[in-house]
């Protein structure tokens, strides 16, 4: 509802200006479990205190005031987003960035070759971003090449992204069949997980 500088849709205010888009972009977000002003279904399809919902402003009492002498620093979202800079995608994680750095070499060790005329094959593609993405988080570990199975199975995330940003409301009105095609797919990749005998290491980043 509105037409002019701001509207109301969802449960939410909006506002479409380039100028304040950039500026609430830049800033500090009160943010909520919701994608679009729409509550995100949680837990089913997100677990509680996702890194995306948490607010990136300083810690308040519950009935929103700032707690003196704390700072953005002292928040739930800083320490996540530290320990996954730390050790998901840092030092944490031995040998992270000469996996990145020898991608290339990777993927020719297991005779993938550079074809231009394969850029329009969106599943092949998919089937590339997995195992590189795979190699990256769990080389250090086991740097085997993904059966196409299992490439299959783990390509569902991208294949089920448009469910995750549906409402919790949407979610309900079909069924649930949506969210639950993607605790399947946590299932399917837990079983991958553990016939590869990674769940140390998967228990650990978690």
């Amino acid at each position: 509802f509105g037409s002019g500088d701001y509207f109301y849709h969802g449960e939410g205010i909006w506002c479409w200006k380039y100028p304040q888009v950039e500026e609430i972009t830049r800033s500090h977000q009160d943010r909520k479990a919701a994608f679009g002003c729409i509550a995100a279904p949680m837990p089913d399809v997100f677990p509680p205190s996702a890194l995306i919902f948490l607010p990136n402003t300083r810690p308040t009492y519950p009935d929103g005031a700032p707690i003196p002498d704390k700072t953005v620093k002292d928040s739930e979202w800083w320490a996540i987003r530290s320990a996954i800079m730390t050790h998901f995608l840092g030092p944490g994680n031995k040998g992270y960035f000469q996996r990145v750095t020898g991608m290339k070499a990777y993927l020719r060790a297991n005779g993938i070759k550079a074809d231009s005329s394969k850029l329009a094959d969106a599943a092949y593609l998919n089937s590339l971003v997995v195992r590189c993405i795979f190699y990256v988080i769990f080389g250090d570990y086991n740097s085997k090449w993904l059966s196409d199975d299992d490439v299959a199975t783990l390509t569902n995330w991208r294949n089920y992204a448009i469910f995750f940003v549906l409402p919790r409301l949407l979610q309900r009105f079909f069924f649930n069949l949506l969210s639950n095609k993607i605790k399947e797919l946590r299932v399917n990749q837990a079983h991958i997980i553990d016939r590869l005998q990674l769940r140390e290491p998967f228990q650990k980043m978690n």
